[in-house]
């Protein structure tokens, strides 16, 4: 079904990737500045800070992508939603029109990740110095489930009204009633970025870095939503119409 739908909307799958990716760039420099300031004490020739550069700016765009540092995550992830139950979404109209309906939110989550997600490079760091390796691997573990709760988030924020607070406890809750749904999504994740780290062997990376450029982040939020929305629609769209 979702295979059919995918080669149907072709098209509409790069057009949304591409505006996507455009619309990441704040994060992307976002993460760039807190990476390279967490490790700049390490650079000591010129070598160094080349490959440095390299890792961080790769680093910077995967981090971006896994926790969707985009205020406009409302219009990709409405698209999307829509797209894995087979209704009718526009790429581009509806992936801004659902940012503006949603301006106040999206803006307001984009800037609370980023701030999260920056601020955890600097504890980690501190973890590393002070060798606090329990409370690293804790802090790791939050952040892995802070990444998982994201599609939650964002569908919520497109489909009920809302405020922040319970949204954002809300998809920390959804991560835990759904257990054999969500321990599929988690599978989902992980193989599909095996096959993107299979791709980054081909060509030093080329092929990956195309894939993503062209469709695969597209295609990484469709797989988001269809492991996520149903538990969404389960728990708190049929349980409202009951």
């Amino acid at each position: 079904m979702y295979r059919s739908d995918i080669q149907r909307k072709f098209g509409s799958y790069i057009t949304l990737n591409l505006a996507y990716l455009i619309t990441l760039i704040p994060g992307i420099l976002a993460v760039w500045f807190s990476l390279m300031y967490c490790v700049s004490d390490v650079i000591d020739s010129a070598e160094t800070a080349s490959a440095i550069v390299s890792l961080t700016t790769i680093a910077s765009i995967l981090i971006a992508v896994l926790f969707s540092l985009s205020p406009f995550s409302s219009g990709y992830f409405y698209v999307l939603r829509n797209f894995s139950r087979e209704d009718n979404a526009w790429e581009f109209s509806d992936f801004f029109g659902k940012f503006k309906s949603n301006i106040g939110k999206s803006i307001a989550t984009f800037l609370i990740d980023t701030f999260i997600v920056c601020s955890s490079f600097l504890a980690i760091r501190v973890y590393l110095l002070l060798s606090s390796y329990f409370l690293l691997c804790g802090l790791l573990l939050v952040l892995f489930l802070f990444m998982l709760s994201i599609p939650y988030k964002w569908i919520m924020i497109v489909t009920f009204d809302m405020k922040l607070l319970p949204i954002y406890k809300n998809s920390f809750f959804l991560l835990f009633v759904d257990a054999k749904r969500n321990f599929l999504y988690v599978l989902s994740i992980l193989f599909y970025w095996f096959v993107m780290f299979l791709l980054s062997t081909v060509s030093a990376g080329l092929v990956t870095v195309i894939v993503l450029a062209v469709i695969g982040i597209s295609s990484y939020g469709l797989i988001l939503c269809i492991n996520t929305y149903p538990t969404v629609k389960k728990f708190l769209i049929d349980s409202q119409e009951r």
